[in-house]
């Protein structure tokens, strides 16, 4: 957070000293205009509270509009509260000196910290003015967007409903608050994964707000981003960039093609063309967004990490793993900087910098960063929530191409449970789990149950994401290998019982038997996932060899009621999926990213004859991905 210039110290802005510390604002100001002592920062926002009566300088830029963020806003927020000690108790300065607090704790990911504070907060408010004022109201919002963030998805649509209650009671149910309320319940709603109610609701709200203030409003806009990251979450990524291109050309007509917020619409765009497995448009993107943020926000800014972040990513999905590296170190180094280690931004970067490692096959590095991240945010999260078992999966990930096979089979049948619970059967993580906890079988000797499982797991896949995106594509994969393992337990999908079945740890000790030494180098991973490829209108002749021999391969050896007459047809049906689906990675993903190479080494080895278990993770990003829009 601090700067100097190697040619002459960086001067404050407004005392005009280079005395150090200076801080940069974290607002649109960059460079020597962006200057600041925090000391003189905070005399100016309390001259301006006294003398004209507004406490906005103590949260945003007087120049550039824009709120602060970064060391500034925490060190300007700590500052409020010192000079609000003098002042007696319930003073609506002190209450608002710790929502003030509140907020900063909240952009740095502190929300533990946050919450009890809050509590207190709106306590305080309501007691003061009652519990229909406007500041108790707002404070019973934040309170529900801290308990969202901290996965208290219950609390905050509980809280959610009580606002739209109140503020239609009060004001009706067209007021601006009302509809705030409305559409801050629709995206707890989305949280919970309830995202038809949640899409319907932002509809609702979208038309009230073209009617009264038109579609170029900025809350009009804010509502259709939001509506397009629910759609994202319902897989629905074909309206999800139609509304993301009409709200990016809005912005750019209205506040100009190099404006933070319409930067910020950009990049979401690049991340719905990542997902839908448009590579080059979603690199080019993304590199615009970078390079803009580093002009008009600096290097430094909050959102200028996120985008390096964003890109580094978006490049390890294609294989470009030197460059994507270099960017999500620089993304972590700075997030820690800026954040703090425990930050939610710099855990998500952490995490993808994780997956990466493995993916080149430095898994000790990777085992060491899943493990960071996982500690981490079960601390923020809880065990139970769903990003922490997100994280339980990568790390799985990372445990089966290390060989420990039995502790990733625990750790992802725990995993999968969890998510069941929370997210369903249907949620894209849990699929994930699922599609994972099909390798630990296939790694434990239990080949009926991984056929069963993957086949299972690839069904929901393509319904939800179509049969060429790259997430898929690893589960067909996986499953193709599997059928390659035609022992006894493929054998017995004949048979309605048991009997004649090898026992499950002769099984185990059957794959450990046949399996080479296999290096590090040859391991790769994966990192497709969520972000993974749908297939382009025109279907090739390799898209249609994958269908029919996945939906050969899921009639005749996933379902008992269908017989496998003989073992060979097992593996003809698992070669030709296992050919299909590297036709189909090379030509989405590239020939050098890890699925590809995983899958072309499985062929290679299943050719020779030689069938090792060789673990492909089925890896899938954070959606953790989901940013906020």
């Amino acid at each position: 957070p601090f700067f100097t210039s190697p040619s002459r110290p960086m001067q404050c802005t407004i005392c005009l000293s280079d005395e150090p510390p200076i801080l940069q604002r974290g607002c649109a100001c960059r460079g020597d205009a962006g200057a600041v002592h925090l000391d003189c920062m905070a005399e100016l926002a309390d001259h301006a509270r006294s003398t004209l009566q507004t406490s906005l300088q103590w949260v945003k830029c007087d120049v550039c509009k824009l709120h602060f963020s970064g060391a500034l806003q925490l060190g300007l927020a700590d500052k409020r509260i010192e000079r609000a000690e003098t002042l007696p108790e319930g003073h609506i300065e002190k209450l608002h000196a710790v929502s003030g607090r509140c907020n900063a704790l909240r952009s740095h990911g502190r929300y533990s910290e946050a919450a009890p504070l809050e509590e207190s907060a709106l306590v305080q408010y309501t007691e003061r003015f009652g519990e229909d004022h406007q500041d108790a109201l707002t404070a019973a919002s934040n309170l529900a967007s801290t308990y969202a963030s901290l996965g208290n998805y219950a609390d905050s649509e509980r809280i959610l409903r009580g606002l739209v209650a109140t503020y239609t009671r009060l004001e009706g149910p067209e007021h601006d608050h009302t509809v705030t309320a409305m559409h801050d319940l629709a995206m707890s709603l989305n949280d919970l994964l309830q995202c038809e109610e949640a899409a319907e609701l932002l509809k609702k709200v979208l038309e009230v707000q073209t009617r009264l203030h038109g579609t170029e409003d900025p809350d009009t806009l804010v509502t259709q981003s939001n509506l397009s990251h629910v759609y994202s979450n319902s897989c629905m990524y074909t309206e999800a960039v139609e509304l993301d291109r009409q709200v990016l050309q809005a912005q750019t007509r209205v506040l100009g093609a190099e404006h933070p917020h319409t930067l910020v619409v950009m990049g979401n765009l690049g991340t719905q063309y990542r997902r839908m497995g448009l590579f080059p448009d979603a690199v080019r993107i993304h590199r615009e967004v970078l390079a803009t943020r580093r002009k008009v926000l600096g290097t430094s800014h909050c959102d200028t990490v996120i985008a390096l972040g964003d890109l580094g990513y978006t490049l390890s999905c294609v294989g470009e793993y030197t460059e994507a590296e270099a960017l999500l170190r620089e993304a972590v180094e700075k997030d820690t900087a800026l954040f703090g280690p425990d930050n939610p931004d710099t855990l998500i970067d952490v995490s993808n910098l994780a997956c990466l490692l493995r993916d080149v096959g430095r898994l000790d590095e990777a085992h060491t960063l899943g493990c960071r991240v996982l500690d981490a945010v079960k601390e923020v999260f809880g065990p139970t929530n769903g990003n922490t078992l997100d994280c339980q999966r990568r790390l799985a990930s990372v445990e089966l191409l290390q060989g420990r096979a039995r502790e990733a089979s625990q750790r992802l049948s725990a995993t999968h449970a969890g998510l069941v619970d929370c997210m369903g059967l249907g949620d894209l993580r849990t699929l994930r789990a699922a599609a994972h906890l099909g390798e630990a079988h296939i790694a434990m000797g239990w080949i009926r149950e991984a056929v069963e499982l993957l086949s299972d797991t690839r069904r929901r896949q393509v319904k939800l994401l179509g049969s060429e995106h790259a997430e898929v594509l690893v589960t067909t994969g996986s499953l193709g290998y599997a059928l390659l393992f035609r022992g006894a337990d493929v054998a017995s999908l004949n048979s309605d019982d048991d009997e004649g079945a090898l026992d499950r740890s002769e099984s185990c000790d059957m794959a450990r038997a046949v399996r080479p030494s296999i290096p590090n180098s040859d391991v790769g991973g994966g990192s497709n996932g969520d972000d993974g490829a749908l297939s382009s209108p025109e279907t090739s002749g390799t898209t249609k060899s994958l269908v029919a021999g996945v939906s050969e391969g899921t009639r005749g050896v996933a379902r008992e009621s269908d017989e496998v007459s003989d073992m060979g047809s097992a593996v003809e049906k698992g070669m030709e999926m296992l050919r299909a689906v590297h036709a189909a990675q090379a030509r989405i993903v590239g020939a050098q990213q890890a699925d590809t190479l995983r899958t072309a080494d499985r062929l290679a080895k299943a050719a020779e004859a030689v069938l090792p278990y060789d673990p492909v993770p089925c890896e899938a990003a954070d959606d953790v991905d989901s940013r906020p829009s």
